[in-house]
């Protein structure tokens, strides 16, 4: 009787953890996609809102906006490049 008691917890447990990394895959899966979603819908965006951004008193508003979207571009880049590998040490902990 107590041995069918230890096996009938044990299978709660397992089936208890099998749904916990369940739910933290969904998740994860749930997180990625809306950040790719997120990011494919800002890309097409970001020239017209640094132009929008980009108040200039002279004629030259659209040669600004161009060197401040350039700026903005390269920012991001370099983010990445530091960013990616150190997002990558914290996920092969």
């Amino acid at each position: 009787s107590t041995s069918s008691t230890q096996s009938s917890k044990r299978n709660m447990s397992s089936h208890a953890k099998r749904r916990s990394a369940t739910i933290a895959l969904w998740v994860t899966y749930v997180n990625i996609v809306l950040y790719a979603l997120c990011y494919q819908l800002q890309r097409p965006v970001e020239p017209f809102l640094v132009a929008k951004l980009t108040t200039s008193g002279d004629g030259d508003a659209a040669q600004d906006a161009a060197m401040n979207y350039g700026r903005v571009q390269a920012f991001f880049s370099a983010i990445q490049t530091v960013g990616s590998p150190l997002v990558g040490i914290l996920l092969d902990r």
